[in-house]
């Protein structure tokens, strides 16, 4: 302890040197804490996605429907726990700017994504009501909408009488379930209302099947069985792992890893030789006063740590800074948007950063602080 005011006397000999140190080390590590957060949350949430949740999609075309009536042949299959259907409504209320989607699908969707939470009571409402919709509590507390209100919805899917309004009402909300993060600009509808309302030539496709299957490991099997029923068929389907075709997407995108390995160590190979220099500036113009550090006694190994610990207090607390403000920005971009937290192991890893970071950069400087000549360092004063 008694060495921390020589210690804190050095950082600040040149207290504008030691801000603009500061200043770099913290901007960096903001960059390092937002990317690695971003990668760790993109990963959790991957993870997250329960692995005996398998998804129905057309073969032939993005986008492409395939038959509801492929709906019984499906659940029929052994191993099969539960299946719904998604078809997506895009609409606007009140006017164009406020856009949100309508999610055409069935009363166990909530229970089947495993994402969301509605009481069970308003989940029976939505299946006893044709016209029922249950609403995210974000979108509630937007537009004010209340349970049993009636809305009015525009859509560029058009209904059998060339109307593009669709009229539902409000039985109950949902809401994400704790820890999870997503999309809730949207609204959870009847498919047997919305696809027996929309023109003629439009009825009977889905968009996607969503199945839980009772065995995750047989999951592949099943999913094979599932692609069998359409095979060579105008309609053929693909069959996959939720987890996995996430996964895929978000591979889709690049290396995110790569690229924030790349970016990040650019950044502190910058920041090394810039610390480096300025460090070596330091202790060149405290060679006087090393050298009288060691005429009163301190050893060489002491002059070393002095200065080691020196770079050490700036790289940490600018790590603990920057890692900080990170995680503000995280938790403030949560509240607009999606997002994630940071992780216990960003943290960590930023520390250890840190450490290694300043060991490197005051490991040249210190040791020339640490062989410093007395005699001569006092006959240039």
């Amino acid at each position: 302890m008694k060495f921390i005011p020589l210690i804190w006397s050095g950082i600040w000999r040149k207290k504008g040197r030691t801000w603009v140190m500061l200043i770099q080390l913290i901007l960096t590590f903001i960059l390092f804490g937002l990317l690695q957060a971003v990668v760790a949350g993109i990963q959790q949430s991957v993870n997250r996605i329960p692995a005996d949740l398998l998804v129905v999609y057309s073969r032939v075309q993005a986008g492409s429907r395939i038959p509801l009536s492929l709906r019984t042949q499906i659940a029929a299959i052994e191993g099969v726990r539960e299946i719904c259907v998604q078809n997506t409504l895009p609409a606007t209320y009140q006017n164009a700017r406020q856009k949100l989607s309508v999610l055409a699908t069935d009363g166990n969707w909530i229970s089947l994504s495993r994402v969301f939470v509605a009481p069970q009571e308003q989940i029976a409402a939505l299946v006893r009501l044709r016209t029922g919709a249950l609403v995210s509590e974000d979108l509630a507390r937007k537009y004010g909408w209340k349970i049993g209100q009636n809305i009015q919805l525009e859509s560029p899917i058009l209904q059998e009488n060339g109307a593009g309004a669709w009229s539902f009402d409000v039985v109950g909300m949902f809401k994400l379930r704790d820890g999870e993060s997503d999309n809730t600009d949207f609204i959870v509808v009847n498919n047997d209302y919305v696809d027996g309302a929309r023109r003629s030539f439009e009825r009977g496709g889905v968009q996607a099947y969503y199945i839980s299957v009772s065995d995750p490991s047989k999951a592949k099997m099943i999913a094979g069985a599932v692609d069998d029923l359409s095979m060579n068929s105008d309609h053929e389907t693909k069959t996959e792992s939720m987890r996995d075709k996430t996964a895929a997407q978000v591979e889709s995108l690049g290396d995110l890893n790569f690229l924030v390995r790349i970016i990040v160590g650019s950044s502190l190979f910058a920041l090394f030789v810039s610390t480096i220099a300025l460090m070596a500036q330091g202790i060149g113009e405290r060679r006087s006063e090393l050298a009288t550090l060691k005429a009163l006694g301190f050893s060489d190994l002491l002059v070393f740590w002095l200065l080691v610990c020196e770079s050490l207090a700036i790289c940490i607390v600018s790590a603990a800074v920057g890692l900080s403000l990170a995680n503000w920005m995280i938790v403030l971009a949560r509240n607009l948007m999606s997002g994630n937290l940071m992780t216990a192991n960003v943290v960590a890893a930023g520390m250890a950063l840190s450490v290694l970071l300043a060991a490197a950069a005051a490991a040249l400087p210190a040791w020339r602080g640490k062989t410093l000549r007395v005699a001569e360092a006092l006959s240039r004063r």
